[in-house]
């Protein structure tokens, strides 16, 4: 979430995935990776060669920690065909403040087993379509 320069707090960081409300200190990052392939591209001349950027792939991966373990934390994020719509709040839902938001699905999870501890569990998504860059209404 970086690349433009901009900087977040994270103290207030939320995350709305499919009309669930996630919020508190259980999220410890949510982290936007982009990657764009780059094609060759041949011409007549060394003039027309070279190369040329490929359409954007985004990838969303969520980290949570929980003291307390409920079915919930997985069934929100059920591994499902059609993508659910997120919005981020890296710096918390108050008017303002930026957010990020598109479509997604779980292509994976990973969940972390403590004895008498804090739980965690990762969630990783690929981005259906674009990621709009917005803020929230007051």
């Amino acid at each position: 979430m970086a690349m433009t320069g901009e900087k977040f707090t994270g103290e207030n960081l939320a995350i709305t995935w499919d009309s669930d409300d996630i919020e508190g200190t259980q999220i410890v990052s949510a982290e936007i990776r982009i990657t764009r392939p780059s094609y060759e591209q041949t011409g007549a001349s060394d003039d027309a060669a070279g190369k040329k950027p490929g359409k954007p792939d985004y990838t969303l991966r969520f980290e949570f920690r929980k003291s307390t373990r409920d079915a919930d934390d997985w069934t929100t994020f059920d591994e499902t065909e059609a993508a659910k719509a997120f919005t981020i709040y890296p710096n918390g839902n108050t008017a303002g403040e930026p957010t990020r938001t598109g479509n997604a699905f779980v292509i994976g999870a990973t969940e972390g087993i403590s004895y008498n501890g804090v739980t965690p569990f990762t969630v990783e998504c690929d981005v259906d379509g674009a990621i709009t860059r917005g803020s929230v209404s007051a």
